[in-house]
């Protein structure tokens, strides 16, 4: 019999070719579409197997599990925001890609970047640019909300730079307050403020020229407050405010910090506080250690040592009891001295070493004019 014009074999041959040539263009296809475009500047890990990659921090907010890392390569352009602030509403880790920082300039018409509304939130190594436009009301390049209470927020090696009034504000209560190896270098009013909060911790952090630091309402019986090894540079403030309800003052530590000769620091304690308020040691731009004439239990002439210098100035209301000394001779604060010690008591003045003093005890002077 002759053969027919189309074979059943035949068709399965050329079926079978035509399926291996789909096979390839759609494996072409796939492999091409799963190349990340572009543009695609930020990794999103919820665990060290999983990750996505995305273009904007808020989809990355949207892709990422409470808990995850959100990790922003130098390369990241705040234009692919859709809006700003961008408001980080759960518990996440937002960082470098890099060792290095990765530097955020935000638009002209923007001042805030980040608005915290959860707890469990960390900020770390980041340099953010950020212009104080006429058109838009000041505020603070990272805040938290006014809404409920928050717990353990932290800020490490952040740098703000630019012309926002505010680099960091708390608006909220805050459990749990770090904000540490940071650079407030950006022209405004302040580095800092916060409306009220425990167990803080200010830490290895400089302040620029003009800014101040606010921290009020602190409870240091709920976990303490800790202000150390940070630099003021002039014409800079400090102002702590504890906690009426507070009366345990132990817990308050203010030490180790280079303060300049045109630094002003205040503190407010409550009535009847028990414990010691520790504001030592610091440098005060000053060997003879901080202008205290404005503590009224420390300005009698039994007190004050060489009132009349160049020197930081200390603003203490309800001073009793507060430990001044000793201070850091030096800005390098390497020689802690004080005007009058006993052993390892250090004193302001001498009629106080002499009542604390037992018999046989020797009591060094240092060289000072006392009044």
């Amino acid at each position: 019999m002759p053969a027919l014009p189309y074979q059943h074999s035949d068709v399965l041959r050329i079926s079978a070719a035509t399926v291996v040539c789909l096979v390839f263009f759609v494996g072409f296809v796939a492999g091409t579409a799963a190349a990340a475009p572009d543009g695609k500047t930020i990794t999103v890990t919820d665990n060290p197997t999983t990750e996505t990659e995305v273009s904007d921090i808020h989809s990355a907010l949207d892709h990422v599990a409470d808990g995850g890392d959100i990790h922003i390569d130098a390369s990241y352009d705040p234009a692919a925001e859709p809006k700003f602030p961008i408001v980080i509403d759960q518990p996440v880790t937002i960082t470098s890609a890099t060792d290095d920082l990765t530097t955020i300039n935000t638009p002209a018409e923007t001042q805030k970047l980040f608005e915290i509304t959860s707890s469990d939130v960390v900020l770390s190594s980041l340099e953010i640019t950020s212009t104080d436009d006429a058109n838009v009301d000041s505020d603070a390049v990272i805040a938290t909300s006014e809404a409920e209470p928050m717990t353990d927020i932290t800020l490490t090696d952040i740098v703000v730079n630019g012309t926002p009034s505010t680099g960091f504000a708390a608006y909220t209560s805050v459990d749990g307050l770090t904000i540490q190896d940071s650079q407030f270098s950006h022209q405004g009013e302040r580095a800092v403020v916060v409306d009220s909060a425990a167990d803080v911790e200010f830490k290895r952090n400089t302040v620029a020229a003009g800014l101040s630091v606010e921290i009020a309402d602190i409870r240091p019986d709920n976990g303490g407050i800790s202000i150390r090894d940070n630099t003021f540079a002039t014409d800079t403030d400090l102002t702590v405010v504890i906690d009426s309800a507070t009366d345990d003052i132990d817990a308050a530590v203010i030490a180790d910090n280079e303060f300049s000769s045109s630094t002003h620091m205040e503190v407010d304690m409550p009535d009847g506080s028990t414990g010691e308020l520790t504001l030592a040691p610091n440098w005060w731009g000053h060997q003879y250690g901080p202008d205290i004439t404005t503590i009224a239990e420390l300005t009698n002439p039994q007190h004050a040592l060489s009132p009349d210098r160049n020197a930081a100035t200390l603003s203490v209301t309800n001073a009793t009891p507060i430990e001044v000394t000793p201070w850091y001779a030096d800005r390098n604060l390497t020689t802690a001295v004080a005007p009058v010690e006993n052993a390892d008591q250090t004193y302001l003045g001498i009629q106080e070493a002499v009542d604390d003093a037992s018999a046989e005890d020797e009591i060094q002077i240092h060289a000072g004019e006392f009044h």
